[in-house]
């Protein structure tokens, strides 16, 4: 097998296998993996698709000229207060949300970070109002 399938079958399996990690955390991983996550990408430029996905998520319409503005009328800060500040339910649905849409981006770094948070929720799981956030 040549460098770039070994590549490509390594990229897949990690994302299977952090999907699969994922599905299997409870409410506080997810919220903990969240707000790693978001402090993670926080430093992203604002044309980044972890935005877009973010917005999608939180400012969802049935119209979607209402839901693509929505887009442009939240900045990068607004959209990380309202994702830090979702309940352990919501939380645990926006992670799956971002989980299915990093799928199909295959963006390594998102599942390396992903990788990592679960890796240190199971080390050291903490549930408190900064989890995530070290």
């Amino acid at each position: 097998m040549d460098d770039a399938r070994l590549d490509v079958s390594a990229s897949t399996f990690q994302v299977w296998m952090s999907q699969w990690q994922l599905s299997a955390l409870d409410t506080q991983g997810c919220t903990f993996v969240l707000r790693f996550l978001l402090r993670s990408f926080s430093a992203r430029g604002r044309e980044d698709r972890f935005w877009t996905f973010l917005a999608q998520f939180l400012f969802a319409e049935d119209d979607q000229e209402s839901a693509a503005s929505n887009e442009c009328m939240h900045t990068c800060k607004d959209l990380l207060d309202h994702a830090g500040s979702l309940n352990p339910d919501q939380a645990r649905a926006l992670v799956a949300y971002l989980g299915e849409c990093y799928a199909e981006e295959n963006d390594r770094h998102f599942w390396t970070t992903v990788s990592e948070a679960i890796q240190l929720y199971a080390v050291a799981p903490y549930s408190g109002r900064s989890a995530g956030t070290a």
